[in-house]
């Protein structure tokens, strides 16, 4: 059984059931990844990473944040307030600020230590389809693509 994160699925989660793994990426290289066998062999680093399930094999991936939380106090509203300012002072509630939010994008990580958004990924998948290109492939955290010579 899958949990879902924004919609995204998330195979595993620790023990409060907040996820850590990002959702399995099946991808032709996912057995090639350096292997682990719990967190502890993922220490290290300048990011928190967990040992997880890429699809083919345990590899080390970067973990994955808990949703962001809110918890605000309403302000808005057309009656007086009473204030600690002045003892018997009303003030009147300012509007309240309307704010947008964005939610934060999921990191795929890759065999090679590639780290992309949803979006990245989506436009890597349109790239391994192109005719004019052979392969596309993860080393050392970037992204190659070989081209297609006999591409039409």
């Amino acid at each position: 059984m899958e949990d879902y994160v924004n919609d995204n699925p998330v195979i595993e989660v620790d023990d409060s059931g907040v996820p850590v793994c990002p959702p399995v990426v099946n991808h032709p290289q996912a057995c090639y990844a350096k292997i682990c066998r719990s967190d502890i062999d993922c220490l290290g680093g300048k990011t928190e990473r967990v040992c997880c399930y890429n699809g083919c094999i345990r590899t080390c991936m970067i973990k994955v944040k808990p949703p962001p939380f809110f918890d605000y106090e309403d302000t808005h509203s057309d009656s007086h307030h009473q204030s600690d300012v002045g003892i018997g002072q009303n003030i009147r509630a300012g509007s309240a600020e309307v704010a947008e939010f964005q939610r934060p994008a999921i990191v795929l990580t890759l065999p090679g230590g590639c780290h992309l958004t949803q979006e990245q990924y989506d436009t890597y998948q349109k790239f391994q389809v192109s005719p004019n290109v052979r392969q596309c492939y993860c080393l050392a955290g970037d992204v190659f693509c070989q081209i297609n010579p006999k591409a039409p």
